[in-house]
């Protein structure tokens, strides 16, 4: 906690709201945004920002992996499980030893 302290934190809610086609289709969507900022912030470099990823009850120990996942697939080196509350910070930019300083 003490890392995300000064930073802005972007919440999304992964949860479920009910078991329809449409739910089902909302969930897949939320899945698909998710996926995208996890990609957004880790190649950008955004350490300013924090992805708070909030779940609930209905969540799947499936839905915990697949951001797991997510983490590994994307290179992520700090995130964290608290509660039900999975936080993802974004690497450092890469330093390049070969740029001309003059």
């Amino acid at each position: 906690m003490h890392a995300i302290k000064d930073k802005k934190i972007e919440t999304i809610y992964f949860n479920y709201i009910s078991n329809t086609s449409a739910s089902k289709g909302l969930l897949n969507a939320k899945k698909h945004f998710i996926h995208k900022e996890i990609e957004r912030l880790q190649f950008t470099n955004d350490t300013a920002v924090v992805l708070k990823i909030q779940l609930d009850e209905h969540n799947t120990y499936g839905d915990f992996v697949w951001l797991v996942n997510k983490a590994n697939i994307y290179q992520y080196r700090r995130y964290a499980w608290i509660g039900n509350t999975f936080y993802m910070l974004p690497n450092n930019p890469p330093i390049d030893k070969n740029e001309n300083y003059g």
